[in-house]
């Protein structure tokens, strides 16, 4: 009885040193996967920031567009009526 009490009691104590191997190879990988975690929540972030950026630029190179279109047509307008106005004045004097 004493002799299985002794080998169960060396098979307890080998898989308990297996058990602490286990334990302490998950803490490393857990402690890896952590610092990589860590790594991308930092590059997420920094895109994230990018991408505000380029939101902001897209934004302002829009209404830019805008403006720039609205100043073209006020301008072909107000040639067109120029030239519309032009063309009734010679007309008009030239059929007198």
């Amino acid at each position: 009885m004493v002799r299985e009490l002794g080998e169960a009691v060396s098979v307890f104590t080998t898989r308990v040193g297996f058990a602490e191997k286990e334990i302490v190879r998950l803490d490393t990988t857990l402690t890896k996967t952590i610092e990589a975690l860590q790594i991308l929540d930092r590059r997420l972030h920094d895109i994230d920031k990018r991408l505000v950026l380029v939101e902001h630029q897209l934004t302002e190179l829009c209404s830019g567009r805008k403006e720039w279109s609205n100043r073209l047509w006020t301008a072909l307008l107000s040639l067109a009526s120029a030239v519309l106005g032009a063309g009734i004045i010679y007309y008009l004097d030239f059929n007198k």
